[in-house]
């Protein structure tokens, strides 16, 4: 069995376009408090899974999640790329 190397545990990660995440601080946001970064526009959302690959959600799938399963089992932190992009990372709680 492979062991799941969860990015939101590390402190940087690089995406599959060859962006460095590195972890803003504070380390995890209340549900509450990710919301508003979550249905901005010109921040970037990623779901982290089981899968290996993140699924990296537009802004009608983030207003969906947010009406749906914000509250239920996640984690959210919040993350800038060498490029200067922001993302929240939706972490599954399993």
């Amino acid at each position: 069995m492979t062991e799941i190397r969860w990015r939101s545990f590390r402190d940087s990660w690089t995406d599959h376009l060859g962006r460095v995440w590195t972890r803003l601080k504070p380390r995890q946001l209340s549900a509450r408090e990710a919301r508003p970064f979550a249905l901005r526009e010109s921040t970037l959302v990623a779901l982290e899974s089981t899968d290996p690959d993140l699924a990296w959600l537009e802004l009608p799938a983030r207003r969906e999640f947010w009406a749906t399963r914000a509250e239920s089992g996640h984690r959210f932190s919040r993350w800038r790329a060498d490029t200067g992009e922001l993302l929240l990372m939706i972490t599954e709680e399993c």
